[in-house]
């Protein structure tokens, strides 16, 4: 777990915002409430040809920047936007894999007899390849050798293979590994691609919009454990939990294809 929490600080070091002036004007694709609220009438203007006295301004003032406080803090609005929507269930998607692959990585190499302490160093392999993704996946991408999109979607898929190939080397103990380490390659490049998706689809406009994605992730994870464990119960091996994460990846990656097919027939970038 340590490792695993070592990765965090080494990502939030390599994140940096991107240069002001390669931002474009209107960065959203979901629309700020405050943008409407910003081009209403400012407080003081006459209503019915006459000025409101200074103690009625000053109340309707103060009451009216309580409420774009708490639209701004929540933007609860913005949950019925379908793109928004659909990044949301990939954040939960995405906590799911989180919350099963790393709470049944050492389990299984108990359960297949490896011992403890090598199926301690499952994790290690794991958080190995985390580490490794996390610092070099930006590199490709602020280059512009590709996409942030396709990277996520590709490194689903790796995580997706990888998984899926569980049951085929539950026998050898090096395949387990060399398959925790992949893995953890490709879920170090999904985890901080998701805020990058968060961007691409909100803006900097809707802050609060990670707020929600970080809801989402926790709902996931929540849900990821109490399947994984289902599934165990329900299976007897957990080669089957690791199938259930192939299958979820992919449909992590599926939905981002989606998602950026709609803005790309919208007529959006």
């Amino acid at each position: 777990m340590g490792a695993f929490s070592f990765n965090y600080v080494v990502c939030g070091a390599l994140l940096r915002p991107r240069n002001r002036p390669s931002l474009p004007a209107q960065y959203s694709l979901v629309p700020s409430r405050s943008i409407v609220e910003n081009a209403s009438p400012k407080s003081g203007s006459l209503v019915d040809g006459r000025d409101q006295d200074e103690e009625g301004n000053r109340a309707k003032f103060n009451f009216g920047h309580i409420v774009k406080n708490v639209r701004e803090r929540f933007d609860a609005h913005i949950l019925v936007e379908p793109l928004f929507v659909i990044i949301s269930v990939v954040s939960t998607l995405e906590g799911m894999l989180f919350g099963m692959w790393h709470l049944y990585l050492i389990p299984q190499g108990v359960e297949l007899g490896f011992g403890d302490s090598p199926s301690a160093f499952l994790a290690t392999f794991g958080g190995a390849g985390s580490l490794l993704g996390r610092i070099s996946h930006g590199f490709p991408i602020d280059r512009g050798l590709i996409k942030a999109t396709s990277l996520f979607t590709i490194s689903c898929l790796i995580f997706a293979a990888s998984n899926m190939l569980n049951p085929l080397v539950v026998t050898s103990y090096i395949a387990i590994a060399a398959i925790a380490f992949v893995s953890g390659v490709a879920y170090g490049i999904i985890y901080p691609l998701m805020f990058v998706l968060m961007r691409d689809v909100t803006g900097d406009r809707h802050m609060s919009a990670y707020g929600w994605l970080f809801v989402t992730h926790g709902i996931g994870v929540l849900l990821g454990g109490a399947l994984a464990g289902w599934i165990h119960d329900l299976t007897g091996e957990y080669q089957w939990v690791f199938v259930s994460l192939g299958v979820i990846a992919a449909t992590v990656a599926t939905l981002v294809t989606s998602m950026r097919l709609m803005v790309h027939c919208s007529g959006a970038n």
